[in-house]
């Protein structure tokens, strides 16, 4: 009877040990989640953003079937104002500036405020160390004419972070207008 009480008195408890242990396991066990949790997180947003691009680069070919007419996607810094134009300067975030997608009826490059703005997409980043959106000729504006078709193929490399281009995609139009999502630089 004595030693079973002795026993359980002991048996109650955890020892510093076994405390310490558990506590470093579980510190290496987040150490080794928290960098794939981290890719997981920019593969989707990459993945985000090259779908976004695509939804409207198909919306863009519909409309123009749909209305018989030359419908232009650009690149614009003020894309969410009522008088959104586009922009000619390369470099930094690109395309994630974001983009406007209206009727060209006046024959100039450039949004007019007469024309029709059917969709206008804000800035999708901040700055670069967030990623990019970059066509490969580092065209501003694609105009696709009243057949669905546009002058030259085009890819867009949608990049996130440096550290992680496993994660890039491509978004590729080709001359025919059809659009596609791949893997970075040119679909494949």
């Amino acid at each position: 009877m004595k030693y079973k009480m002795l026993h359980a008195k002991f048996s109650a408890g955890v020892t510093l040990i076994e405390l310490l242990v558990v506590m470093a396991l579980i510190g290496l066990l987040s150490t080794m989640a928290i960098p794939s949790y981290r890719n997981i997180m920019v593969s989707s947003r990459t993945a985000n953003l090259a779908s976004s691009l695509h939804s409207t680069i198909l919306l863009a070919r519909s409309e123009a079937l749909k209305r018989g007419a030359r419908i232009v996607i650009c690149k614009s810094s003020n894309a969410d104002s009522a008088a959104a134009t586009c922009d000619n300067a390369n470099g930094g975030i690109g395309w994630a500036q974001g983009w406007i997608l209206f009727v060209e009826d006046d024959g100039t490059p450039g949004r007019s405020p007469q024309e029709v703005l059917i969709r206008a997409q804000g800035q999708l980043l901040q700055d670069v160390s967030e990623g990019s959106i970059l066509p490969s000729d580092g065209n501003n504006l694609i105009t696709f004419n009243s057949t669905g078709q546009i002058p030259a193929a085009v890819n867009f490399v949608v990049a996130g972070p440096s550290d992680y281009s496993s994660s890039n995609r491509a978004v590729c139009i080709g001359i025919g207008g059809r659009a596609r999502i791949g893997k970075a630089p040119t679909c494949t």
